[in-house]
């Protein structure tokens, strides 16, 4: 759960709005979560930790679209 237009919440809908402008992305980013599960990774905390990197450079790009 976030906080309604907390900064979690705005980051989360760069994200997402930046993945629907730009498919090949998104599928980057879906074959990287599903190549998670392929290593065994069973935990949010374990998922998480793994695409985190991965997560921020796509809100730096993001930020970066939108002049953030």
């Amino acid at each position: 759960m976030v906080v309604w237009n907390g900064e979690q919440w705005v980051n989360n809908i760069l994200i997402r709005n930046y993945l629907r402008e730009n498919p090949d992305i998104a599928k980057q980013y879906s074959d990287r979560k599903l190549s998670s599960l392929n290593k065994g990774i069973t935990t949010l905390l374990a998922y998480s930790d793994e695409k985190a990197d991965y997560v921020h450079s796509l809100l730096e790009r993001a930020r970066q679209r939108d002049g953030k």
